[in-house]
């Protein structure tokens, strides 16, 4: 029996050492989900995407007991709300490279009004209450081709905040782009430890919206989706696009998870007393 807390910490210690990668692909009713990997610095070898198919408006997506990118099932749950409606059209974001069924669809938010700001919530729950994750978010709409309309349609690229950053996604100025996906372009990246959520678990918090660029209320200097058409240019839209997300555990290094081991093996081993 005095083995006991020793297993219990190696099994923590095996916990700690594991990275999890929970992939989302936000897709409309007829779109088909993704299976491939995602931006080239998650050090990953599964290619299981979690698929959330919307239609209608107004509403919010969320799925719970989501599986890895293994194909293994997590506690971790998805919910994010004030969707307008979901897109699968044939604009000029980032479609290869074999990306295509990843970001050509997407789930969209509408400010309505040009020169609006809209932000909507999501979070994840589920996770490990103090532990750090890496989140990547994918935001890519289809007006962005040189010579589109002439309207506050360009753009519809995003602005995600997670816990007072915000960043910005882009574009690369190539037609169905160039088969490559690049942070600040495609996908932005944030560093968040989840917060204690209770009865929900580990959670984090995050912010969507569209970019504007110009105009009374702003929320960003410039726009990165690059259109180069004028009028207007680079001045954002009223749409905001959301094509995927990842969600990467942090795997502390080597030192950190033994403190964490002999603290939690000194902790059962006084209890056990």
């Amino acid at each position: 029996m005095k083995l006991l807390p020793l297993a219990l910490a190696a099994a923590a210690f095996s916990n700690l050492a594991t990275a999890t990668v929970v992939n989302i692909d936000f897709t409309t009713t007829s779109g088909t989900g993704y299976t491939g990997l995602g931006a080239s610095d998650i050090v990953d070898t599964g290619t299981t995407w979690n698929t959330a198919a919307y239609s209608g408006s107004g509403g919010s997506v969320t799925m719970t007991d989501m599986v890895d990118s293994s194909g293994a099932a997590t506690l971790v749950d998805f919910t994010v709300s004030g969707i307008e409606g979901a897109q699968n059209p044939a604009g000029s974001m980032e479609r290869l490279g074999g990306f295509s069924n990843l970001m050509r669809d997407y789930i969209r938010i509408d400010a309505v009004t040009t020169g609006a700001v809209l932000s909507v919530g999501g979070k994840f729950s589920g996770l490990v209450v103090g532990a750090s994750y890496d989140l990547y978010f994918y935001g890519q709409g289809e007006h962005m081709a040189p010579g589109g309309p002439p309207s506050a349609n360009y753009g519809q690229n995003s602005l995600f905040t997670v816990n007072g950053t915000s960043k910005q996604t882009g574009w690369d100025g190539t037609a169905n782009g160039d088969g490559s996906l690049d942070e600040g372009i495609e996908y932005v990246k944030f560093t968040a430890i989840a917060i204690n959520g209770g009865a929900e678990g580990g959670v984090i918090n995050f912010n969507w919206a569209n970019v504007v660029a110009t105009g009374a209320t702003p929320n960003v200097l410039a726009d990165e989706a690059t259109n180069g058409s004028t009028p207007p240019a680079n001045t954002g839209s009223r749409f905001a696009a959301l094509n995927g997300i990842q969600l990467v555990s942090i795997v502390p290094e080597p030192s950190s998870a033994l403190l964490a081991l002999l603290g939690m093996t000194g902790l059962l081993v006084r209890r056990r007393r």
